[in-house]
């Protein structure tokens, strides 16, 4: 079952956090493009519950847009929340410690994403032939799932 895309974002909020790298919005959009890509790549299953918007400056999470427009291009200093359903006080839910697949991609894509700007990431989302590209060519709104699976597998397989 695909996760929450609120938990995923403090997952990697959190290992930025451990490795003291600053994450702003746009940064935090590509990044779990990326992950999201890979991992569907790899487990064959979509990671995130929401499908990625064509947007001007690539894929996006509408509702990681929403939650953290009003930051601009500023850091990112807090996770997430979701009201707990027990006793409706904010909580920053992560991922499981336990789901060894998605940490183990977590860390495949953090090790190799995350030295890059958020400005770099989205250029990197634009390239001729990228999910993002071929949709916005096709007057496309939300990239299908399969189409990124199918850019991932092929960059895995090269």
């Amino acid at each position: 079952m695909p996760y929450d895309t609120k938990t995923v974002a403090n997952s990697i909020l959190f290992k930025a956090k451990e490795d003291g790298v600053s994450i702003t919005p746009l940064k935090l959009q590509k990044l779990m493009y990326y992950l999201h890509g890979w991992y569907l790549a790899i487990q064959n299953k979509p990671l995130l519950n929401e499908n990625f918007e064509v947007w001007q400056y690539g894929p996006v999470l509408p509702s990681i847009y929403h939650e953290l427009k009003h930051l601009g291009r500023k850091s990112i200093d807090d996770y997430l929340t979701t009201l707990s359903p027990q006793d409706l006080e904010p909580v920053a839910y992560v991922v499981n410690e336990g789901d060894e697949e998605f940490y183990d991609i977590l860390d495949a894509v953090w090790s190799n994403y995350s030295g890059y700007s958020g400005l770099q990431l989205s250029a990197m989302t634009h390239k001729d032939g990228s999910p993002w590209d071929r949709a916005k060519k096709e007057y496309e709104a939300v990239l299908k799932n399969s189409d990124i699976r199918e850019h991932f597998t092929r960059q895995m397989n090269e």
